[in-house]
Protein backbone atom coordinates (compact mmCIF):
# COMPACT_ATOMS: atom_id res chain seq x y z
CA UNK A 1 0.00 0.00 0.00
CA UNK A 2 1.35 3.40 -0.96
CA UNK A 3 1.60 6.15 1.59
CA UNK A 4 1.33 9.87 0.95
CA UNK A 5 4.39 12.01 1.55
CA UNK A 6 3.79 14.82 4.00
CA UNK A 7 5.33 18.06 2.81
CA UNK A 8 5.91 20.90 5.24
CA UNK A 9 4.95 24.49 4.49
CA UNK A 10 8.62 25.44 4.26
CA UNK A 11 9.28 22.90 1.51
CA UNK A 12 6.08 23.85 -0.28
CA UNK A 13 7.01 27.55 -0.52
CA UNK A 14 10.73 27.19 -1.17
CA UNK A 15 11.96 28.22 -4.63
CA UNK A 16 13.87 25.33 -6.14
CA UNK A 17 16.04 27.29 -8.54
CA UNK A 18 19.69 28.22 -8.43
CA UNK A 19 20.83 31.81 -8.14
CA UNK A 20 22.54 31.48 -11.53
CA UNK A 21 19.31 30.46 -13.28
CA UNK A 22 17.29 33.23 -11.64
CA UNK A 23 19.94 35.88 -12.34
CA UNK A 24 20.36 34.84 -15.99
CA UNK A 25 16.61 34.85 -16.51
CA UNK A 26 16.17 38.26 -14.90
CA UNK A 27 19.05 39.89 -16.80
CA UNK A 28 17.89 38.23 -20.02
CA UNK A 29 14.32 39.51 -19.73
CA UNK A 30 15.64 42.96 -18.84
CA UNK A 31 17.92 42.93 -21.90
CA UNK A 32 15.05 41.84 -24.15
CA UNK A 33 12.88 44.67 -22.86
CA UNK A 34 15.57 47.32 -23.25
CA UNK A 35 16.53 46.01 -26.68
CA UNK A 36 12.91 46.17 -27.76
CA UNK A 37 12.58 49.75 -26.55
CA UNK A 38 15.82 50.84 -28.24
CA UNK A 39 15.19 49.39 -31.71
CA UNK A 40 11.51 49.68 -32.67
CA UNK A 41 11.79 51.70 -35.89
CA UNK A 42 15.44 52.57 -36.31
CA UNK A 43 16.70 49.03 -36.59
CA UNK A 44 19.80 49.91 -34.59
CA UNK A 45 22.34 47.14 -34.36
CA UNK A 46 22.86 47.63 -30.63
CA UNK A 47 19.14 47.24 -29.90
CA UNK A 48 18.83 44.07 -31.94
CA UNK A 49 22.01 42.62 -30.40
CA UNK A 50 20.70 43.40 -26.91
CA UNK A 51 17.37 41.81 -27.79
CA UNK A 52 18.96 38.65 -29.20
CA UNK A 53 21.49 38.42 -26.37
CA UNK A 54 18.67 38.66 -23.87
CA UNK A 55 16.91 35.66 -25.40
CA UNK A 56 20.19 33.73 -25.31
CA UNK A 57 20.45 34.47 -21.58
CA UNK A 58 16.86 33.32 -21.06
CA UNK A 59 17.65 30.06 -22.88
CA UNK A 60 20.74 29.56 -20.69
CA UNK A 61 18.59 30.15 -17.61
CA UNK A 62 16.07 27.53 -18.72
CA UNK A 63 18.83 25.02 -19.42
CA UNK A 64 20.46 25.72 -16.04
CA UNK A 65 17.12 25.30 -14.27
CA UNK A 66 16.40 21.99 -15.99
CA UNK A 67 19.91 20.79 -15.14
CA UNK A 68 19.42 21.82 -11.51
CA UNK A 69 16.09 20.02 -11.27
CA UNK A 70 17.34 16.90 -13.03
CA UNK A 71 20.14 16.57 -10.47
CA UNK A 72 17.58 16.90 -7.70
CA UNK A 73 14.60 14.91 -9.01
CA UNK A 74 16.07 12.71 -11.72
CA UNK A 75 16.22 13.16 -15.48
CA UNK A 76 13.06 11.14 -16.21
CA UNK A 77 10.96 13.27 -13.84
CA UNK A 78 12.09 16.55 -15.40
CA UNK A 79 11.97 15.64 -19.09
Amino acid sequence: MASAAIVSDVDRTRIHASFFALACGAVGILAVGIGTLISPGDGSTFGWALHAGGWVLVAIAIIAHIEHLSNRLGRAAVV
